[in-house]
């Protein structure tokens, strides 16, 4: 093997659409790389999907690792024509870990279905900061235990169907303010303070050999001697990760093209000091120049720098290994029923609605009329369930049920003074309000607390994150946890009164 495909090994990069353009194959001839990651850019559908991906593996070999970011719920790549799961915080929410197991098991036997052997999940960031904007309901829970007993299961059924899994964002992303896609966080804690509650799960799943991290572009100004992400320090990732922890995985780069790496250094400077720092896989998701450029540089310095070459044996070796376990295998053909699978995701997502009664309502829901109000949020993120006009399909499904309701539609980041305008004129006995993350946006927050005086009684369905409920003057809520088909799904039989509420909310308040 020669030098400039041992280090294309080291890279994991995304393509451009849903066939392998000119520019994708010009690319892929260069580097020749061990990991392609996939994007919604790169899927229409299962069927899709399956001809794409044995399309790169009858082209490149077939030790050509196949990845995605399957988390389910808001992080979905893989969703038309697959088995869609609620979310980590809705599958908490089911107080039983085994659905945990399930959900990993369903979209590992999916994923492995279509040749991909690598699910860049799950979450186990815990969401002790209900202000972080990345994290939500990605994660199981503010609970450490929680977090570790739910991850531990969704890895038992990903790794039984023969993917792969990679917990992350090391050190942990909930408990800062600052989205690392876009500048570099501050986690401003002490290793002890850490270990109480950030690195509890890392440190148990390490102890079961969890096979890939990745860690996030974060920095720790009270443990690291210089202000550099994570993701660039080998005084975390090598001598704390590796040397202290005990970590013998591989360690996988977040996309190094972030905000929060890639606002201090260009590409060439972030691959080579990542790599030295202990980094295994570079992740380049966008932008093929950058990943070529990244590539040539290193190949380059390979010649000349001695430590350079250190690190890329040791990282190439570790990948190796992988590759041997999670190559696409042939011969190994399962019968996968997806309509059961699907079946299995919508019972744990109905066992997640949780009903926070404040005894103003009763399901199903009937006595609505011309007087009353329905205000529904169009979610932020786009999904199948959105609908251009209504926002999300439950303010399609209450439209349709109840035609005289007086309909108001909404952005999620809406002004003050916007929320003002569109409530003047609103007043009567019942009101019921879509949102998404009231709490973090002062146009919502300011309308729910005003129609919570307005109206006698304020039915609230929260299709984010469960933090809403807590707002002013709200006494009764749905928690949906997302807004997922599934999510969806739930919501809207629970209105109907075709299941009851057996969700708990995952987030404990001490």
């Amino acid at each position: 093997m020669t030098v400039r495909e041992k280090i294309g090994k080291l890279f994991m990069i995304g393509l451009n659409g849903k066939n392998i353009d000119y520019s994708d194959k010009n690319l892929l001839n260069l580097i020749k790389p061990g990991f392609i990651i996939l994007f919604k850019r790169n899927v229409e559908n299962r069927i899709q999907v399956k001809k794409y991906v044995s399309k790169i593996h009858e082209t490149y070999g077939d030790d050509i690792i196949i990845s995605a970011d399957q988390e389910g719920g808001i992080v979905t790549r893989l969703e038309t024509g697959f088995s869609v799961s609620p979310g980590a915080m809705a599958v908490a929410a089911t107080g039983k870990s085994t659905n945990s197991y399930l959900t990993g098991k369903i979209l590992g036997e999916e994923m492995a279905d279509c040749g991909i052997t690598f699910n860049l999940a799950p979450v186990v960031d815990i969401n002790s900061n209900q202000n972080n904007p990345a994290i939500g309901v990605r994660s199981f829970s503010n609970d450490s235990e929680i977090v570790y007993e739910y991850a531990s299961e969704f890895i038992r059924g990903l790794n039984e169907s023969g993917v792969a899994a990679c917990i992350k964002h090391f050190p942990g992303n909930g408990d800062v303010c600052v989205d690392p896609h876009l500048a570099m966080p501050i986690l401003d804690k002490t290793i002890e303070e850490l270990e109480k509650m950030e690195l509890i799960p890392f440190r148990k799943l390490f102890e079961r050999k969890v096979e890939s991290m990745m860690p996030t572009h974060l920095t720790l100004p009270k443990i690291m001697k210089e202000k550099v992400p994570v993701t660039v320090s080998k005084e975390i990732l090598t001598d704390f990760v590796r040397g202290e922890m005990g970590y013998e995985g591989l360690i996988i780069s977040d996309d190094l093209t972030m905000g929060g790496v890639s606002n201090s250094m260009e590409i060439e400077e972030i691959c080579y000091k990542s790599l030295m720092a202990g980094i295994d896989v570079l992740c380049i998701c966008h932008d093929h120049d950058l990943k070529e450029r990244a590539f040539n540089y290193l190949c380059d310095k390979y010649v000349s720098d001695c430590g350079l070459r250190s690190r890329v044996d040791e990282s190439f070796e570790r990948i190796e290994k992988f590759v041997q376990k999670y190559r696409v295998k042939k011969n190994d053909v399962k019968i996968i029923d997806y309509d059961d699978n699907q079946r299995t995701m919508q019972s744990i997502s109905d066992k997640s609605i949780t009903f926070i009664d404040g005894g103003q309502f009763e399901f199903p829901l009937e006595d609505l009329g011309c007087e009353d109000y329905l205000f529904s949020v169009k979610p932020m993120r786009q999904t199948l369930a959105e609908d251009s006009e209504i926002g999300s399909c439950i303010g399609r499904f209450l439209i349709d049920k109840f035609p005289h309701l007086n309909l108001i539609t909404f952005k999620g980041n809406i002004s003050i003074e916007e929320s003002d305008k569109l409530i003047e004129k609103s007043e009567g006995k019942t009101c019921i309000f879509i949102s998404e993350n009231a709490y973090l946006n002062v146009g919502q927050r300011n309308m729910l607390e005003k129609l919570a005086d307005k109206f006698e009684r304020i039915l609230l369905i929260a299709i984010r994150n469960p933090y809403d409920s807590s707002l002013k003057g709200i006494k009764n809520s749905i928690l949906s946890y997302g807004y997922s088909m599934p999510n969806q799904e739930s919501v809207i039989s629970l209105l109907q009164g075709n299941i009851k509420s057996e969700g708990n909310n995952p987030i404990k308040y001490y």
